[in-house]
């Protein structure tokens, strides 16, 4: 995939600066992946892939990364994928994107060209390629996540005017978590799966008729 191949639908672009990407890159002492800078500062922050894909800019990494390694070390679960992975090693892992299904983008800093998708309902994790084009390509048609699909829609949204939004309706209500249950149904209850379902309402429901067996659209998604 290229960046000429991506249709961008609707404006305006929220896009970021270089200045910002250096200042978070300095900030956290790390090289971002190849990919990154061109990504947000060309595209900026939105949807792609018929509204599946999210990468993040960098307000939103350095607002959510702390919280982000508390809650995987919580609830960490995909001990299948320790080769590629460990649980010590991930809590120094930058996340850098999702999915509107709860699968998580991330790499380690000390290897930023290496890419690893946290899935949502799996104990496994997928390396997904050596730069952010790639990783995307690989969420898009590898069939691991949900089935294959062309769209290379990109469509722009500003994560900071929503979270302005609902500070400004009060505090939204916390959703219950039966924490005997499988992690699936922890990890995206709370912050993640209330943004997932509130950005893209029908992103669940186009997502869901290609994957039936992986996706669910239910809150916790």
């Amino acid at each position: 995939m290229t960046f000429e191949e991506i249709q961008i639908v609707g404006k305006p672009l929220v896009l970021a600066t270089t200045a910002e990407v250096d200042a978070l890159a300095s900030r956290l002492w790390i090289t971002l992946p190849s990919g990154y800078r061109e990504y947000v500062t060309r595209l900026g922050e939105g949807t792609l892939g018929g509204s599946f894909v999210r990468i993040y800019p960098p307000w939103r990494i350095e607002k959510e990364l702390a919280e982000w390694r508390r809650r995987i070390n919580k609830y960490w679960f995909w001990d299948d994928g320790r080769e590629l992975l460990l649980k010590e090693r991930a809590l120094e892992c930058v996340i850098i994107g999702d999915t509107v299904n709860g699968d998580e983008l991330t790499f380690h800093p000390s290897r930023p060209n290496r890419l690893f998708i946290l899935p949502r309902d799996s104990g496994r994790i997928f390396d997904v390629g050596g730069d952010l084009l790639a990783a995307i390509e690989w969420v898009c048609t590898s069939g691991e996540l949900v089935e294959p699909f062309d769209e290379r829609n990109f469509e722009p949204f500003d994560s900071r005017a929503e979270s302005e939004g609902a500070e400004a309706e009060g505090p939204a209500l916390t959703p219950k978590v039966n924490r005997s249950t499988t992690s699936s149904s922890w990890r995206h209850g709370g912050q993640s799966g209330m943004r997932s379902s509130r950005l893209r309402g029908r992103s669940c429901a186009s997502r869901l008729r290609r994957a039936p067996k992986r996706s669910s659209c239910t809150k916790g998604s």
